[in-house]
């Protein structure tokens, strides 16, 4: 070998090791005669994200990639050559299921990345290839759900929180307003579960508000939203009723379903609920008056021995 040939040897296997070092996936594309894409040339990162082998490289990208991910990806590279310009986009897949050796990911999980494409063309005009960099983003894409989820749900039971249960119920009287129909909010909470959580301890009262919640939301339809407000305050949002009765047999299964001993880290107690409703009648309020009457009538409740419900009334009535 002339040393020409050899200090373009050296320099080749610079680029590779270069090329393979690079964190993010880069993919060179070849545009094939027929319309079809194949992949020319992978770094490791890229191989191992889709599970390329020596095998892959020269076959259609429907021939070794999952079908839903194949499809994505030829669309993105036609439009990038339609275009004649760089773009960028995000997408999602699951891994495959044949890709067991996977640093990351186990087959079927879903990842996601985004990634820019750039043609290339030749002297003719005609694309010839196309450079894809990728950056998987699956990690930041779970802890901006974890946020989202942060934002909107409770931390101790995974209920909808105040923020989401207020969006819901506004949605709810908004259609109430261009249509006739009826909805109830329930306030509830545990009768005496301060003592409760005094005697018994603060984690002791978290497995029981959770337990709660649990026993409280397998009463309720499908359709129906159950959120924790903090403390031991729930709120319930029945919509689509056909009339106030189901609300009263919802409540009536409520209280019931806490009429037995409760069995929690070693302790048996009894505990039971008061409920609050307030049905919504075609009336010019808002929902935090819908709210703070449910709350009034889960006060008379109270005042009228507890382990109960009772329907809020306008006062005279």
């Amino acid at each position: 070998m002339d040393n020409f040939n050899i200090e373009l040897f050296k320099k080749f296997d610079i680029f590779i090791k270069i090329f393979n070092s690079i964190y993010d996936m880069v993919y060179i594309t070849k545009v094939e005669e027929d319309g079809h894409f194949s992949y020319l040339l992978a770094n490791d990162a890229a191989k191992r994200f889709i599970g390329l082998t020596e095998e892959s490289f020269g076959k259609r990208l429907d021939e070794i990639m999952p079908k839903g991910a194949a499809q994505i990806i030829s669309k993105k590279y036609q439009q990038a050559i339609e275009m004649k310009n760089e773009i960028s986009y995000e997408e999602k897949m699951n891994v495959p299921p044949h890709i067991t050796n996977h640093v990351k990911y186990a087959p079927n999980d879903i990842v996601y990345w985004e990634s820019s494409i750039t043609p290339i063309f030749d002297d003719n005009g005609s694309c010839t290839h196309l450079f894809a960099i990728v950056r998987d983003i699956t990690e930041r894409k779970e802890n901006e759900e974890k946020l989202k989820r942060l934002a909107h749900y409770d931390y101790l039971t995974g209920l909808p929180n105040r923020v989401l249960f207020t969006k819901r119920l506004k949605e709810e009287l908004e259609k109430l307003r261009q249509n006739d129909g009826l909805i109830a909010v329930m306030f509830l909470d545990l009768d005496n579960f301060k003592d409760i959580n005094d005697t018994m301890g603060h984690d002791v009262g978290d497995l029981i508000l959770q337990s709660f919640g649990n026993k409280v939301k397998n009463t309720l339809r499908s359709q129906d939203v159950l959120s924790r407000l903090g403390g031991d305050e729930f709120v319930i949002l029945l919509p689509n009723l056909p009339e106030e009765k189901a609300a009263m047999k919802i409540a009536e299964n409520i209280v019931q379903s806490l009429q037995y001993e409760w069995n929690i880290e070693g302790y048996q107690f009894k505990s039971t609920t008061s409920i609050g409703i307030a049905f919504y009648r075609n009336e010019d309020i808002q929902h935090n008056e819908l709210l703070k009457k449910a709350d009034i009538a889960l006060y008379q409740a109270k005042q009228k021995g507890k382990n109960k419900y009772h329907i809020y009334e306008e006062e005279g009535k």
